[in-house]
């Protein structure tokens, strides 16, 4: 659905990439965090293309004998951090959390210019990948880039590391974030 700006509570402006498949919201948040660190657009389907050969899970892709299916990916998190730096961000890092606290100290060391790719498993299956661009300017709230949304979502220090969507989806966030450029 492409790229558009949108402004977060702080009044800081952001490029929001809109996911054009339903199961494209890794390969969107990617590009974002390309975006944000290097500060060129990447579009959504080089991203995937990134996700798609580095993910062994693909049968064929890389040898093209196979049509690629995005629906085949999913959320491939192991294949996050290396799609991120074969698109620039050399630096990429996946860090895990023992529990709910070291997760959010993860994701409060994120930041508008150094982004983290996070991942909710929704209630009742399922996942969706977002971008973590840290707290608000108060520290009352952690801000995300959803893919799947048309702004920033903020959701209250307190409630973490429950992430609830505007558009319905609730889950909890993962125990790790896919540190972009570190």
């Amino acid at each position: 659905m492409g790229w558009h700006v949108v402004a977060d509570a702080d009044g800081v402006n952001h490029d929001l990439c809109r996911q054009d498949l339903d199961n494209s919201c890794a390969a969107a948040s990617i590009a974002m965090c390309v975006r944000k660190v290097k500060n060129t657009l990447c579009s959504e389907s080089n991203a995937r293309d990134a996700i798609g050969k580095l993910d062994a899970s693909i049968k064929n892709f890389r040898d093209g004998t196979a049509a690629y299916t995005w629906m085949e990916v999913g959320i491939q998190p192991h294949a996050w951090g290396a799609a991120l730096s074969s698109l620039g961000c050399r630096n990429a890092k996946t860090r895990e959390a023992a529990n709910a606290a070291g997760l959010i100290a993860l994701l409060r060391s994120c930041s508008k210019r150094k982004p983290g790719v996070a991942g909710a498993l929704w209630d009742g299956g399922g996942g969706h990948a977002i971008v973590c661009i840290g707290p608000d300017n108060a520290g009352n709230d952690m801000l995300f880039l959803d893919p799947g949304h048309t702004g920033v979502v903020s959701i209250p220090m307190a409630n973490l590391p429950r992430y609830v969507a505007p558009y319905g989806g609730a889950g909890d966030l993962a125990e790790f974030v896919v540190l972009a450029d570190w």
